[in-house]
C-alpha cells in the first residue's frame, strides 16, 4: 500500500517543502531531498514509530545542510532554521498522506 502513496509523497512533498523552506535563505534546494528522504525512510523503517522516522529524515537533512555549508565554505543554509521548517514540512506532508489514506479508507 505504501508504494501507492510514495508516488504522491514524491509529487507533492517537494512542493510543500519548497513552500515552508521559502523562509530559509537557500533552503528551497532541500525540497526534493526531503521528499525522497520521507519515501526512503518509510520504505526502510515502515514499522518504526513516526517519531523515529521523522528523526531519520531530519538527520538526512542535517547532513545535507552540513555538506552544502562545508562545500561553500560559509553558512549558506541556517541549519537551525532549516530543521525547524523541515519539521513543519514533514508534518504537513505526512498529514496530507494520512488524509488521503483516510479518504480512501486505508488509514494506518
Amino acid at each position: 500500500m505504501w508504494s501507492k502513496f510514495a508516488a504522491l509523497a514524491k509529487s507533492f512533498g517537494p512542493m510543500i517543502m519548497a513552500a515552508v523552506l521559502s523562509t530559509v535563505p537557500g533552503g528551497a534546494v532541500l525540497g526534493p531531498l526531503v521528499g525522497d528522504a520521507i519515501v526512503d525512510v518509510e520504505t526502510l523503517m515502515g514499522s518504526g514509530t513516526g517519531a523515529a522516522k521523522k528523526a531519520a529524515v531530519l538527520a538526512t537533512v542535517s547532513d545535507a545542510v552540513t555538506a552544502i555549508n562545508t562545500a561553500k565554505g560559509t553558512v549558506v543554509i541556517d541549519p537551525v532554521a532549516a530543521a525547524a521548517q523541515v519539521s513543519t514540512g514533514i508534518d504537513l506532508t505526512i498529514g496530507v498522506l494520512n488524509d488521503i489514506k483516510t479518504a480512501q479508507g486505508t488509514a494506518a
